[in-house]
């Protein structure tokens, strides 16, 4: 039964009754999004030497397919953020799911680099019509004082799908990386099926209110509620509004120098790691050890973020991530892995609902998708060109080294963006909310 159909009163008699409606949702999309960040962001790198091997393409071609993933992502943030905040996210992520089902399947079939970037188009445009962006928008709406640990959860989604990195490499190792990828294709419906059923865009229509609230009161018989006219300590910015502020850029630039080293680590981890002369199996481990610290660290910030001031947690975090680059460089024993791992697991996962929580504190739910969107949009230069340049480099010198070097240095440029970032007040009416899934 859906909530629009459960009256609170009868809803208080069921199992589990006490629990608001809005963590049913983000543990769904939990699910969905640890299946497909899994298999997609931290499980496809493990098919890069084996696609390298067989088809003798360079790293530099094969690269070329991530940035052009980045290049995607960033286009079509700004589509998928107006949508969202048009349409609901519903009929998003079920259009995401089967277009990631239909890349993979392409992939599959890869004997060219035009088929590989067909194949990697497609995936890429899935998951971003089921990104972390959509569940984030819908944070937005249910959640205000815990919001940036409901952002955590659903976060952290993305960090706890490093527990399928071995499974990845065990089945592209036993099956060949085509039959891996058939089988996985799959799993994005299975995946995506329960947070396709849940998930509500708003919770007023539905008889709820932000962080599971007092009950509205009831309305007379023959005479409707007025529409909500509540005013709201938090700003409430149109997208017009956030790109003509200071705020925003100073936001989004600084995000996007961070992104500098996130693309390119998420890329090339797994063939980095092998050519030191780690195996496969051992790479795949750490991989799944940094995303898990990961997510420990994204509830952490999550819980704290809701206490101090998130600029300073966030500027930690990215200390966190630059350490942890820097090790990854030299790493050739467990000696530096280990380190590693603990650095950069919780710079990465701490810092990711901290920025989408520092974006609702500074321009408020109202225009949240089309605002992510466009924040997206201005990380796309970053995350496009940083892979690249990686790949790039390692055809030149041989070695990932160099190019990991320099966009840390990029990323250092983030901080002081970040703490001149601050938010801006404005009172404001709260919108009267449709019902849409």
């Amino acid at each position: 039964m859906s909530p629009q159909n459960v009256s609170p009163a009868k809803t208080s008699r069921r199992p589990f009754s006490n629990v608001f409606y809005g963590w049913w949702m983000l543990w769904a999309y939990f699910l969905a999004l640890t299946y497909s960040a899994g298999v997609f962001v931290y499980g496809l790198p493990a098919i890069v030497n084996p696609v390298r091997d067989e088809l003798g393409w360079t790293v530099g071609a094969i690269s070329l397919a991530f940035s052009l993933q980045r290049l995607e992502n960033g286009l079509l943030a700004p589509v998928v953020g107006h949508l969202i905040d048009r349409f609901g996210p519903r009929k998003l992520i079920f259009f995401g799911a089967t277009t990631m089902c239909l890349g993979f399947v392409v992939l599959s079939f890869t004997h060219s680099l035009a088929v590989f970037y067909l194949g990697i188009f497609l995936t890429a445009v899935g998951n971003t019509f089921q990104s972390p962006s959509v569940g984030l928008a819908t944070v937005a709406n249910w959640f205000k004082r815990r919001r940036a640990l409901a952002m955590s959860v659903v976060i952290a989604g993305g960090g706890f799908a490093g527990v399928l990195v071995p499974l990845v490499s065990f089945m592209v190792d036993s099956l060949g990386w085509r039959h891996a990828l058939q089988v996985m294709s799959a799993g994005f419906w299975i995946f995506s099926l329960p947070i396709i059923l849940l998930i509500r865009h708003h919770p007023e229509p539905y008889g709820y209110q932000v962080d599971g609230g007092p009950e509205p009161a009831k309305p007379v018989k023959g005479k409707p509620l007025p529409a909500v006219q509540a005013v709201s300590d938090q700003p409430e910015f149109t997208l017009k509004e956030a790109l003509r502020s200071r705020q925003f850029w100073l936001l989004a630039v600084g995000v996007a120098c961070v992104q500098f080293t996130l693309s390119p680590l998420l890329a090339f981890s797994f063939p980095a790691l092998e050519d030191k002369g780690i195996s496969r199996g051992t790479a795949g481990w750490v991989i799944t050890a940094y995303t898990l610290t990961s997510v420990l660290a994204r509830f952490l910030t999550g819980y704290l973020a809701d206490k101090v001031d998130k600029r300073y947690l966030y500027v930690v975090t990215i200390l966190f991530q630059i350490g942890g680059i820097l090790l990854f460089v030299i790493a050739d024993s467990w000696w530096v892995l280990v380190p590693f791992i603990v650095l950069y697991g919780i710079g990465y996962g701490g810092g990711l609902p901290l920025r989408p929580a520092i974006q609702a504190d500074y321009f408020g739910r109202k225009a949240f998708g089309a605002i992510n969107g466009m924040l997206l949009f201005v990380l796309m230069f970053a995350a496009v060109s940083s892979p690249y340049i990686v790949g790039a480099l390692h055809d030149v010198t041989g070695k990932y080294t160099l190019g990991f070097l320099i966009l840390a240095g990029m990323t250092s440029f983030s901080i002081p963006l970040i703490l001149l970032s601050r938010p801006q007040r404005k009172s404001h009416a709260a919108p009267v909310l449709t019902a849409r899934s």
